[in-house]
């Protein structure tokens, strides 16, 4: 099952997407769309973007992919940080 949330402001769109997944599934889809690892978000937490709109985040089961127009990789990676922080 996945959740999807999409916030809207004058720059462009920002889209969250939740879903269940392990960190052997994370790892595995990393490889199969050549992502590149991102590291820095804590103990625990795999990270990598394989666009400069995507960024995905996954810790214990539950995976959160970022998908933003005009943002750059250090604020997807600043987002995806209050995101593990406050979620998990």
């Amino acid at each position: 099952m996945a959740l999807e949330c999409q916030y809207k402001s004058a720059k462009g769109k920002t889209t969250l997407s939740w879903l269940k997944q392990t960190p052997a599934g994370f790892l595995a889809l990393e490889k199969t769309l050549d992502a590149k690892p991102i590291t820095g978000l804590g103990a625990g937490v795999l990270a990598d973007s394989n666009a400069s709109v995507q960024f995905n985040v996954q810790k214990g089961t539950l995976g959160c992919t970022i998908s933003a127009f005009g943002l750059k990789l250090a604020q997807m990676k600043a987002l995806a940080e209050k995101i593990v922080n406050s979620y998990w």
